[in-house]
């Protein structure tokens, strides 16, 4: 405590500059300081780990930005720890009640505060990258590989097992598909959002392996952990049949169809306006296979009255 006082101390005649000089408030760095040693705590107890609402009710102040359920057992949490200057923006992943994933990552302005206020303090200057996963800068990072891969396996046994070998594409590509299949992503489904032009993250991402004519690669998607990766994926996918640039086997047309079937809400946004929406109501419109099956059951006994080639599915 006493160290904490004097850092604090030095803290309040120490000027820094965003964009223009200012002095911090003490009051303001201590809230910080708590804050912060919050989240040391609680990252360096493992037993919190093995309860959601126990690790979420750790972190003071917690406030919920947004609860939401990925499917396959998985649920998405995304909140923020509100100090004087910092703010903590988190995400958690749990699967059976238990922690399996979470990032707690500071901005670059934001973690200046923070190594002023620790700047003093090896042991806590160390603890910048936390888990066995490599961190994205100025962020804590942590997951559960066994409990990771059982839900993957819940997911594999509806969606198919991905094949690709990400190592076989490049950085750029390995950046879009990390990005929509990761369940730790949370973005929305659509073109643009808000009044201007914005070209929505997930469309970016999608739009990347379009360009490239890339169906093999999207047709990986599809088995992905992320519900709008995946539902930008379908229809990219279901344009490219369309166009007669691919088509689909069994498997693929069956793992469409569960995921049409998936009750998982799906964030969307067209204009301004951002709700939500199902995989059914946004792709079952698009294309029906079982229509066409019958369809070219039908075509195929006029074919064989006709004694004419008959047509393949």
């Amino acid at each position: 405590m006493r160290q904490i006082i004097l850092i604090l101390i030095i803290l309040f005649k120490i000027t820094f500059s965003f964009g223009q000089e200012e002095k911090l408030n003490l009051d303001w760095v201590k809230l910080d300081s708590i804050a912060y040693n919050n989240i040391l705590r609680v990252i360096r107890d493992p037993s919190l780990l093995k309860n959601k609402d126990k690790f979420v009710r750790s972190i003071i102040p917690f406030h919920i930005r947004e609860t939401k359920d990925l499917g396959f057992g998985l649920t998405y949490i995304e909140c923020a720890q509100y100090g004087g200057y910092v703010t903590a923006s988190i995400k958690i992943l749990s699967f059976e009640n238990e922690i399996i994933q979470y990032e707690i990552s500071y901005s670059d302005k934001d973690y200046k505060i923070i190594e002023s206020i620790f700047k003093k303090n090896n042991v806590l200057k160390k603890k910048t990258s936390h888990g066995t996963d490599k961190c994205k800068p100025h962020t804590f990072c942590f997951q559960n590989h066994v409990l990771f891969d059982k839900f993957k396996g819940n997911v594999s046994k509806e969606l198919g097992k991905i094949n690709l070998n990400i190592n076989t594409i490049n950085s750029d590509s390995q950046y879009y598909y990390n990005y929509l299949i990761n369940p730790i992503n949370s973005y929305i489904f659509g073109t643009f959002c808000s009044d201007g032009d914005f070209e929505l993250e997930g469309r970016k991402a999608i739009n990347h392996f379009i360009s490239k004519n890339d169906f093999t690669t999207i047709k990986e998607i599809i088995k992905g952990y992320n519900p709008e990766g995946r539902i930008y994926a379908v229809e990219a996918l279901l344009n490219f049949v369309k166009e007669g640039k691919t088509t689909l086997t069994k498997e693929e047309k069956f793992a469409i169809q569960k995921i049409i079937a998936l009750k998982i809400p799906i964030r969307i946004c067209y204009g301004c306006i951002i709700s939500q929406s199902t995989a059914k109501e946004l792709l079952a419109f698009k294309i029906d296979f079982r229509e066409k099956k019958r369809v070219i059951k039908k075509e195929n006994n006029t074919h064989k009255e006709q004694k004419t080639p008959k047509k393949k599915d």
